[in-house]
């Protein structure tokens, strides 16, 4: 009767499935290589506690966070500079793409795809801001030195050069 429902599945035993909007946990194996039911190590996943979320918490950052030096090899956050970042002219000033993706990762999350942050933003919510620019994971394919960041107040996406200090929204995986 719940096919149009999306469930976790909770607790300890076969019985424990609880309806919620907060997951839908479906586990196939393809590969042939492990038997039905079984992940891992052969445990019988019917009585483990599955919680694999598609739907991502939201933590909204703002721009209390810092950008990276992306000419700096010694710079924090310097590892998550790509080739594009190091290379480029805007190298010499902070880049503050390279900082927002630096500050999700802290908190175990990370920046959200261009379409995610619309869907986010045509979705609205309780606690989803009504306007700012917040920074997106897509790089402007059209040049190294941007990215896309989404206006909250017109629900647009733009390319925004990473020097700039855009706000962070950071969705879990």
């Amino acid at each position: 009767p719940y096919s149009n429902e999306v469930v976790k599945v909770t607790g300890t035993d076969q019985k424990s499935v609880g309806l919620d909007t907060q997951a839908l946990s479906i586990l196939y194996d393809v590969s042939g290589a492990k038997t039905p039911n079984s992940y891992g190590n052969n445990k019988d996943i019917r009585g483990l506690n599955i919680a694999l979320q598609t739907g991502a918490d939201i933590v909204i950052i703002g721009t209390t966070y810092s950008g990276v030096d992306c000419s700096d090899p010694n710079a924090e956050g310097y590892s998550y500079c790509n080739a594009d970042d190091i290379n480029s002219a805007e190298s010499l000033y902070t880049n503050y793409w390279v900082g927002a993706k630096l500050v999700c990762d802290k908190q175990g999350m990370r920046l959200p795809t261009k379409e995610e942050l619309l869907t986010i933003y045509n979705e609205g919510g309780e606690n989803i801001p009504a306007y700012g620019s917040f920074w997106t994971s897509t790089v402007d394919e059209t040049g190294a030195t941007s990215a896309y960041a989404v206006d909250f107040e017109f629900g647009n996406a733009y390319p925004a050069i990473k020097e700039s200090n855009a706000d962070v929204m950071c969705v879990g995986n």
